[in-house]
């Protein structure tokens, strides 16, 4: 092989390098994003929970299950929220693995090309 193309395939399999980092990192995030998510159900339900019993320990005054009733709703509303907004997070975590991957497997192909005699695309 020539130095030319040495040197095309060493930065070739340095980029892939970076992507890898890159993906390595997007792995760790989604997990902890997945993790986050668990918590933030568990946290819901520990509050209706409460809120459950809030509503039988107040059955009986109706100023106080109203308000009981009033602040469940505003936790459901911001629960809500909150699934939305993890949700949209992990699906842009996913769409950046998904870049990385692509970028990872044209460099794959690029590298294959070199190999093969074909390094135009450098040119």
């Amino acid at each position: 092989m020539s130095s030319s193309t040495d040197t095309k395939l060493d930065a070739i399999n340095q980029k892939i390098r970076y992507i890898q980092e890159d993906l390595d990192d997007n792995r760790r995030k989604l997990s902890k994003q997945e993790q986050i998510e668990q918590e933030s159900q568990i946290i819901f339900s520990k509050s209706k929970e409460l809120f459950d019993e809030f509503q039988y320990t107040w059955r009986k005054d109706n100023t106080m299950s109203n308000l009981i009733n009033d602040l469940q709703d505003e936790a459901a509303h911001l629960n809500y929220k909150n699934e939305f907004d993890l949700e949209d997070k992990r699906q842009i975590l996913k769409n950046e693995k998904n870049q990385l991957e692509n970028k990872e497997q044209t460099c794959y192909e690029e590298r294959k090309a070199i190999n093969l005699g074909g390094d135009d695309s450098w040119d």
